[in-house]
């Protein structure tokens, strides 16, 4: 985050042209050809997964099930994103509301330190039940760049997503967004809010492609991928 806005700071510094509006970094800005990654990791998935889905309308909604049973679910799909969060395209989605999921994803998944918090993302309706939010930094939240309050006596305060002096650092999904398709297909299970975190382990960058993401399966109890492919499940070597 901090190396793309230097040089954003550098450009408007040495630019000759006025420059009104710059596009918000979202998608790491080459070309991610899934198909080949797909091709070079087959053996991989062939001998230690089983595809389940090949569609993306029939793996939202196995995903959607898998989430209410209280399943971490890794995704990497597309492009990566740039800056300091994963929105989606590399995160690891769980039950924003479970806590024994959300344990699951940031403290045997990840690695982590049990007091360092995931973040809830959910639709902006959801938000305003649960949180104080400010307008003026929608766009923050949008990227999952921001903090913000819980309401007063609120439930939200009691999520496992929630820092200990009542914030959070929350994303807001927009429409178009594969999380925002999966929220809502859980709908029907009363499930409005997910946990996500970045997919790699704790100390190690966040997962470029499918080959990186199928070593964090390996080395970890994460058990499903959403990819380019379809949803993979991990076969159980016992």
């Amino acid at each position: 985050g901090s190396s793309i806005g230097a040089a954003y700071y550098a450009y408007l510094k040495t630019s000759s042209k006025v420059v009104n509006q710059i596009p918000k970094p979202t998608l790491f800005p080459s070309t991610f050809d899934s198909s080949k990654q797909i091709k070079l990791a087959n053996k991989i998935i062939t001998k230690n997964f089983i595809q389940i889905t090949n569609s993306i309308d029939k793996t939202i909604a196995k995903v959607a099930e898998l989430i209410k049973e209280g399943h971490v679910i890794g995704f990497v799909i597309k492009n990566a994103e740039t800056g300091p969060r994963a929105l989606g395209n590399r995160s690891l989605i769980c039950d924003g509301k479970n806590k024994i999921a959300v344990k699951l994803l940031n403290t045997v998944i990840k690695n982590r330190s049990p007091f360092r918090p995931t973040a809830p993302c959910m639709k902006y309706e959801v938000a305003k039940k649960y949180y104080d939010l400010r307008e003026e930094l929608i766009d923050s939240y949008l990227s999952m760049s921001a903090t913000c309050n819980c309401k007063k006596d609120n439930i939200s305060l009691n999520f496992p997503t929630t820092h200990v002096d009542g914030s959070a650092r929350l994303q807001i999904v927009e429409k178009g967004n594969i999380i925002h398709e999966l929220l809502n297909k859980l709908e029907k299970f009363n499930i409005e809010i997910l946990a996500n975190s970045s997919l790699n382990l704790s100390g190690d960058p966040t997962c470029f492609d499918l080959i990186d993401s199928l070593m964090v399966s390996a080395r970890t109890p994460l058990k499903y991928l959403v990819t380019d492919a379809g949803l993979l499940e991990k076969i159980d070597s016992k």
